[in-house]
């Protein structure tokens, strides 16, 4: 068939049409009445990039898009519902005592639920929660609720995990103090067994020896070059120490051994073989000390084997000292962050939403049901057309083959009929 002869049906079964569009219309605006009207209320929050105050540790840009997303499926959880519900008075504050108490409220949440939607705002950090109810202040109050439930259960949620990890941080710390204590215990052993003293600062007593001992082996040998220059002078006194042993014996032979001058010259003689002798016994003082010195050294040197593994001992406890360091800097800042009030989300203004409902949207309705109306009564006409088939043109008796002769039809906008004769007939 031509689209011609179809518009010919439908302009005859136009009535039929027209009745349908108009029931159906009819029908879809007075359902539409009849449906609960919904509003909807908004609060928004913000993600913010330094999430840590404590820290200072912030979110990785290339990472932050997944992060809102993250903090967008969180808002929509059963565990944030259930506390907004708490909050928005629809259950109790109190803590579900039995089983029956607690799927009950569980429950409620997933339908109070399906009424929550987050939305991330395109380009940025902001997040929109919708909550959707049947007045606006029901709506405004749901996403308000939302809103709070979130923001503590982050709060709620860092600080149980700075708790849990504090835990850890104290566990382990126990253990270094034991090693510790276990390292202290072994370098007292260790100086009690080779009589040494380990030093905090890596030296030993030993090694602190040598070196004095070769300062000191320094200074004795600028002492006996000094002695050596000291020695080539002493040929005078001992030339002045013959001539006052002749006058002395002289003096006594001639005076007697009482006599002052006797005396004088004995105090003479005595100040300058003081003089000579002195070199003599400062050198052997110093051969004896430089022996005990080398004694000294030799029993250290041998020693020193000993001392590598006093220093690995030392090494073990500075290793332990900065762990524990370390250590106790991480628990400090962990009790701080398990006291933090801050999570990284901020609410971003009050809560709002239109007066007006957003559903049922009544223009949409009329548009939809005038839509359905009308395909529902083509298809209507149509089987009506083909239960009661007529022909409405010359086209349906060339279709079917038969020969025309004549056909009236109106000619002008006064109706006058005009007789016209096929020219093949």
């Amino acid at each position: 068939m031509s689209i011609q002869q179809w518009l010919l049906i439908l302009w005859a079964r136009r009535l039929v049409i027209l009745l349908t569009l108009a029931g159906v219309a009819a029908g879809g605006i007075v359902a539409g009445s009849r449906l609960p009207k919904t509003y909807v209320g908004k609060a928004r929050i913000m993600i913010e990039l330094a999430t840590d105050p404590i820290t200072g540790g912030k979110i990785e840009p290339r990472a932050f898009e997944g992060a809102v997303a993250t903090q967008t499926a969180l808002i929509q959880d059963l565990s944030v519902i259930s506390r907004a519900a708490q909050f928005a008075g629809y259950a109790p504050m109190t803590e579900a005592r039995t089983e029956a108490e607690l799927r009950a409220r569980e429950s409620a949440a997933r339908a109070l639920g399906r009424g929550v939607v987050a939305t991330n705002v395109p380009n940025s950090n902001l997040i929109d929660i919708a909550g959707y109810s049947g007045s606006y202040q029901e709506a405004r109050k749901l996403a308000e609720a939302v809103r709070r439930a979130y923001i503590e259960l982050s709060i709620q949620q860092q600080r149980s995990s700075a708790i849990r990890a504090l835990v850890i941080m104290q566990q382990q710390m126990r253990i270094f103090l034991q090693q510790r204590t276990v390292a202290s215990e072994r370098r007292t052993a260790f100086e009690r067994l080779h009589d040494v003293v380990l030093r905090d600062d890596g030296e030993d007593s030993d090694t602190e020896t040598m070196a004095k001992i070769a300062k000191a082996n320094t200074d004795d040998l600028q002492k006996m070059a000094r002695r050596k220059a000291a020695a080539v002078d002493q040929s005078g006194n001992i030339l002045a120490l013959s001539r006052i042993d002749a006058a002395l014996s002289a003096a006594q032979a001639s005076l007697g051994p009482n006599h002052p001058q006797v005396q004088a010259l004995m105090a003479r003689r005595a100040v300058l073989a003081a003089n000579v002798q002195a070199p003599a016994v400062a050198q052997n003082a110093a051969i004896s000390v430089q022996s005990m010195m080398s004694q000294k050294v030799e029993q250290m040197l041998a020693n020193r084997g000993v001392l590598a593994e006093g220093r690995m001992l030392l090494t073990e406890e500075y290793a332990s000292d900065n762990l524990i360091r370390a250590l106790a800097a991480r628990i400090v800042t962990t009790a701080q962050q398990a006291n933090v009030v801050n999570s990284g989300v901020t609410a971003v203004g009050a809560p709002n939403g239109p007066v007006e409902p957003i559903a049922p949207n009544f223009p949409v309705i009329c548009i939809v049901s005038a839509i359905l109306g009308l395909i529902l009564g083509v298809q209507i006409a149509i089987v009506v057309e083909l239960l009661n088939r007529r022909v409405r043109g010359i086209e349906d008796l060339a279709r079917m083959g038969i020969p025309i002769l004549s056909a009236l039809h109106q000619d002008d906008d006064k109706g006058r009929a005009e007789l016209a004769f096929d020219a093949a007939a």
